[in-house]
């Protein structure tokens, strides 16, 4: 045998690795079991995910559909009082296109404000 061998040692260092490598494996397998349960978190997360996804497209088509109702409530209540009041006939674009264009040097007055 060579000089500086201690077989003592030697086991002793052997058994100290084979308990660090033991340990090792312990944790390996609580470790497997965290991350099992952890892909299974995920896979609950993604799920509710897609569905509160699923939920806002709903809300948002609704609120679309809403905001188009309270429009045209507010454009009919408009053009309801503006018929009420007589400021809306069905022939004042045609008269107002039928009208000759106002030549640059003519007077403002009209012919009902005209006395003779």
């Amino acid at each position: 045998m060579s000089e500086g061998y201690n077989g003592e040692s030697f086991e002793v260092q052997v058994m100290e690795r084979l308990t660090r490598i033991e340990e090792k494996l312990d944790g390996y397998g609580e470790f497997k079991k965290r991350f099992y349960d952890a892909e299974k978190e995920l896979a609950i997360l993604k799920d509710d995910v897609k569905e509160n996804l699923n939920r806002i497209k709903q809300l948002e088509s609704r609120n679309q559909w809403l905001v188009r109702r309270y429009y045209i409530a507010c454009r009919s209540d408009f053009l309801f009082r503006e018929a009420w009041n007589g400021n809306l006939t069905p022939y004042r674009r045609t008269e107002r296109a039928r009208m000759p264009p106002k030549e640059p040097g003519a007077s403002k007055s009209t012919p009902e404000t005209e006395k003779p």
